[in-house]
């Protein structure tokens, strides 16, 4: 992830923090804030992950193609969809 956005990132020490990002956005809801960040001190680092630029090239290099074919298949999105909901019936 920090090779794809380029930037160093820091590890949470407890791990895997996906229910506990569900439950910050449960408490900050109930208290009126609208920023996760503020739920940063119930937060403890642990290590950080910097970026190998070798790898940072190559995600440069293939994110613009990503964009394009994107673009050309997103008009096929709806047909796609209607396509499933069809075979699930």
């Amino acid at each position: 992830m920090a090779d794809a956005l380029d930037r160093e990132l820091m590890i949470p020490a407890w791990g895997e923090t996906s229910a506990l990002g569900a439950a910050f956005w449960a408490v900050l809801s109930a208290r009126g804030e609208t920023a996760l960040e503020k739920a940063g001190v119930f937060v403890k680092p642990g290590e950080s992950c910097r970026p190998n630029p070798e790898s940072v090239e190559i995600y440069n290099r293939m994110y613009p193609l990503f964009e394009r074919l994107y673009r050309s298949l997103e008009e096929n999105f709806d047909d796609v969809a209607e396509l499933q909901r069809t075979l699930e019936r």
